[in-house]
């Protein structure tokens, strides 16, 4: 999956829950897991009233875990 990928699927789910569920901002509190904190982050960064945001394991750069580097490069994916 591409990033652009990851954050158009979950701005879909959240469309899904909104329209389909009829679950407000207020009441949602987004759980993203290891490289899901990426997209987790990308859609908390868009709703002002959510309820809130749980990070587990969440990653600090997919390249400084593959390469065991100190430093994030511009093109790094989930900067």
């Amino acid at each position: 999956p591409t990033e652009r990928n990851t954050y158009a699927d979950i701005e879909a789910v959240y469309q899904c829950l909104e329209t389909e569920y009829g679950v407000s901002q207020e009441n949602l509190i987004l759980y993203g897991q290891s490289v899901g904190s990426g997209p987790t982050l990308h859609l908390a960064s868009r709703l002002p009233r959510l309820r809130g945001v749980v990070l587990h394991s969440a990653i600090l750069s997919g390249l400084r875990v593959l390469c065991h580097l100190k430093v994030t490069f511009c093109f790094d994916i989930y900067q």
